[in-house]
């Protein structure tokens, strides 16, 4: 992700998907290599030319990952606090 960044001047769009570990590596197998910790901080070292960001996706599924505490622990993730 990251020679891309520095090779092209493009905007990235990330797929997290789940606020913690477990049900994200469920959703997403490559979890298990890159956990979101990882992710996060792969975000964030992403070099940005001007106008260019990095935004995360997140698709909610009913029963899964749609809850008051998904949503509090994907928000402390992106701020920076970690996941739980």
């Amino acid at each position: 992700m990251l020679a891309l960044a520095e090779r092209y001047p493009v905007s990235f769009a990330v797929s997290v998907n789940a606020s913690r570990d477990d049900p994200r590596s469920l959703l997403m197998p490559i979890n298990r290599k890159y956990p979101l910790k990882e992710l996060v901080a792969a975000m964030r070292r992403i070099p940005l030319r001007s106008g260019r960001k990095v935004t995360a996706e997140y698709v909610l599924l009913e029963g899964v990952n749609d809850s008051p505490e998904d949503a509090r622990t994907l928000a402390s993730l992106l701020r920076g606090g970690g996941s739980r």
